[in-house]
């Protein structure tokens, strides 16, 4: 996501939040600046008013100490694992160096 919608997805899920407003839940992980794991599926609203169950790791991205959005994996089926859990620091760290250029 940036700070206000998610602008890339992929999988089954990708027509159903591409381009749309991230819930307020998501806007105040932004601001914790900590990383958010449910390795068992977990009521989430990743838009306002739609909650779904999902597992997932929430990673914010930082850029020179701001956070300019979030890096988000979600699983339906399956538990989160360690895995995961390095893809998204990875993936945060990729797209903090990216954007800081």
């Amino acid at each position: 996501t940036d700070r206000d919608r998610f602008i890339v997805t992929t999988g089954e899920e990708k027509k159903k939040y591409l381009n749309k407003a991230i819930s307020r839940m998501l806007e105040q992980q932004m601001n914790e600046r900590e990383i958010l794991i449910e390795k068992n599926p977990h009521s989430i609203e990743l838009i306002d008013g739609k909650k779904e169950e999902y597992s997932f790791i929430i990673n914010p991205i930082n850029v020179k100490g701001d956070v300019v959005g979030l890096v988000i994996i979600l699983s339906t089926s399956d538990a989160i694992g360690e895995t995961d859990e390095k893809i998204a620091v990875v993936m945060a760290d990729f797209l903090s160096k990216h954007i800081e250029e």
